[in-house]
């Protein structure tokens, strides 16, 4: 089975904490966050993910995840628990109505 294009954990490098492509900011031990490898060759070259706090990913990137996977809940590492599942599920409502609030900012 190939690596999968995207993935939820959770941080647990307290001494390697990494920083989130979005925000910049550290991510704390515990911390839910959304990696991702955009490209057919980053797959195959194995290259580094790319993480974000589940509340910085933008709304484009979770329609990614979810056209690939069909649902949220599908991406590997939600179904670890029903908690974890609900704090995805409002990050991407969350985006959705960030996106939804910037269009009709646009429109006055």
């Amino acid at each position: 089975m190939s690596e999968p294009k995207y993935l939820i954990k959770r941080a647990k490098y307290p001494n390697r904490p990494g920083q989130c492509k979005h925000c910049h900011e550290a991510f704390i031990e515990g911390t839910l966050r959304l990696g991702w490898k955009e490209t057919p060759g980053a797959l195959k070259a194995g290259a580094p993910w790319s993480w974000a706090h589940v509340d910085c990913v933008p709304e484009k990137r979770w329609r990614s995840a979810v056209a690939l996977f069909g649902n949220v809940d599908e991406i590997p590492g939600v179904n670890d628990d029903a908690i974890t599942v609900q704090l995805i599920n409002a990050a991407r409502v969350g985006a959705h109505d960030l996106v939804t609030h910037r269009e009709r900012e646009r429109r006055r």
